[in-house]
């Protein structure tokens, strides 16, 4: 994500299931300070 200006995620907050799940990018991106906009699918929760 080196080259990455802001990552839009479609995740339903769960934990990662395996290495490079949508749960790492976005933990990733909020590490490396990029922008993260999540759409949150219908059902899904936040805690």
């Amino acid at each position: 994500m080196d080259t990455v200006d802001l990552l839009v995620a479609v995740w339903d907050g769960l934990p990662a299931r395996g290495f490079g799940g949508t749960a790492d990018a976005v933990a990733y991106a909020e590490r490396t300070g990029v922008p993260c906009t999540i759409i949150w699918p219908p059902g899904a929760t936040r805690d």
